[in-house]
C-alpha cells in the first residue's frame, strides 16, 4: 500500500477569502491575469478548494501522467492540469477521482476534460474542469509533473496556491502569497461592512463613505 504522507496545507481552508477576493487583491497590485480562464468551472457541488499546486502537463487525453500525479501530489495539494483544452477524451473520472482524494488530494483542475461526475459527487472534493465527456483517453506515456505549466491561460508553478469556489479559480504565486492574502483578508472585511450597512437601508455608494469615514 502506498504511504501517505504529511499534508502539505499551508492554511485552513475554512478561513480562505473568496476567489473574487484573491482575485481583486491581485488586481491591485498589478496581477489581473492570474485568475483562470471562466471555461475552467466547477463540475461538483463542492467548489470550496485551497492548497499548494501539484502540476501536471498530458498530452490530450493522455492519462499517464495524471495517474503519476495522483500517487506523487502530498495531501493537502491541488492537482493543477494542463491538458491543452482538449474536450475529445477524459483526462480523469470517477475511479482516478476516487484514488486521489483517497490520497488526501485537496481538489483538481483540469484544462481538459472529465466523465463520471456522480461518482465524483459522492467523493465529496472539489473538481474543475473545462468539459465533461463520456469518451475514455489513453495510456500513452507523454508528459510531465512537478514543472511549470500552463492552466486555464494562466502560468502555474509548483507549489503555487490555488483558490476556487463556485465563481472560478486563481493562482498566487507563492512569493505573493502573504501580501496576496493581506490584501484579500482586507477586501473581505470591507466587503461584509458595506453589505451589513446596504442591509440597513443604506445605498452603495453610502455604505462606501461609511466605510471611508
Amino acid at each position: 500500500m502506498t504511504t501517505t504522507p504529511k499534508s502539505s496545507n499551508p492554511e485552513p481552508q475554512q478561513a480562505m477569502p473568496s476567489a473574487a477576493n484573491f482575485s481583486d487583491a491581485l488586481t491591485q497590485t498589478g496581477r489581473r491575469f492570474l485568475t483562470l480562464s471562466a471555461d475552467i468551472k466547477p463540475v461538483t457541488s463542492t467548489a470550496k478548494l485551497f492548497g499548494c499546486a501539484f502540476t501536471v502537463a498530458c498530452y490530450p487525453g493522455a492519462t499517464y501522467c495524471m495517474e503519476r500525479a495522483i500517487e506523487e501530489a502530498r495531501p493537502g495539494e491541488v492537482i493543477v492540469t494542463d491538458g491543452r483544452g482538449y474536450n475529445g477524451a477524459v483526462l480523469m473520472g470517477g475511479l482516478m477521482s476516487g484514488r486521489a482524494f483517497y490520497r488526501g488530494v485537496a481538489g483538481v483542475v483540469i484544462d481538459g476534460a472529465v466523465r463520471d461526475l456522480d461518482d465524483m459527487e459522492q467523493h465529496g472534493r472539489p473538481v474543475f474542469a473545462r468539459s465533461v465527456v463520456p469518451a475514455g483517453g489513453t495510456h500513452d506515456q507523454i508528459g510531465s509533473v512537478g514543472e511549470p505549466i500552463t492552466c486555464g491561460g494562466v502560468r502555474v508553478c509548483p507549489g503555487d496556491y490555488i483558490v476556487g469556489d463556485e465563481d472560478g479559480v486563481v493562482c498566487v504565486p507563492r512569493e505573493y502569497w502573504k501580501e496576496t492574502l493581506a490584501n484579500a483578508n482586507a477586501i473581505r472585511e470591507k466587503e461584509t461592512f458595506i453589505a451589513k450597512e446596504i442591509q440597513q437601508g443604506r445605498s452603495l455608494a453610502e455604505a462606501v463613505a461609511q466605510w471611508n469615514g
